[in-house]
């Protein structure tokens, strides 16, 4: 997913792309993340007459790491630090904590808001079959990585970095849907819960 925005006054594209070996999705052995980089290249440029110039590659090591939704959740001083080594990065990361975890489908970006859905295999599946695990989708601000919506069930006042996570059930899922209506725009199947409570049949609607 690539998306066009602006942060703190500049412009760049966020590349969004999930990671996960979609011909064994059973696969347990490795640790995937999805990320966003920031490509602040969004006009040609070049080196006189010597061609275009080519950017140094991005390495993890440029990469903020947002898996503990710090900005979100931490301390003063750990939000703030946190803010500070975002701000100074070139994007962020989320690593898919759950064993065998991995992103097999596209994302969606509606509003700021990043969609993305991941597969957890079954323990006691060894075959490469996508059978037997579970589904998650993730919601998360595009600028931040931090939660969106009040998907955990536990009823807390304020979003926590489980409220990334919305449980799907045991499935192998599709990429995410949006539905254009009239009323907004919907991710079709999921919910945003309320207050904590979980899916609802309406699904998102951002207006």
């Amino acid at each position: 997913d690539i998306i066009q925005t602006r942060e703190a006054g500049k412009n760049f594209d966020a590349v969004l792309a999930g990671t996960g070996n979609r011909s064994h999705p059973n696969q347990t052995t490795t640790t995937d993340k999805f990320y966003m980089f920031r490509d602040f290249e969004v006009n040609p440029s070049f080196h006189g007459s010597s061609g275009t110039k080519v950017p140094d590659p991005l390495k993890e090591s440029d990469m903020y790491d947002a898996t503990a939704n710090l900005i979100q959740v931490g301390t003063s001083y750990e939000q703030a630090t946190a803010t500070a080594s975002l701000a100074s990065s070139r994007g962020w990361f989320i690593t898919l904590e759950q064993t065998g975890e991995k992103s097999l489908s596209n994302s969606v970006t509606l509003g700021g808001i990043v969609f993305f859905t991941t597969f957890i295999p079954s323990a006691e599946v060894t075959l490469c079959e996508p059978a037997g695990g579970t589904a998650s989708l993730y919601a998360v601000r595009l600028h931040t990585a931090s939660s969106v919506f009040h998907f955990d069930t536990a009823l807390t006042a304020s979003l926590t970095k489980k409220d990334r996570i919305l449980p799907l059930g045991s499935r192998l899922p599709s990429s995410v849907a949006p539905h254009f209506g009239d009323d907004g725009i919907r991710i079709l199947g999921v919910g945003k819960g309320t207050n904590g409570s979980g899916s609802i049949p309406t699904g998102v609607i951002l207006k």
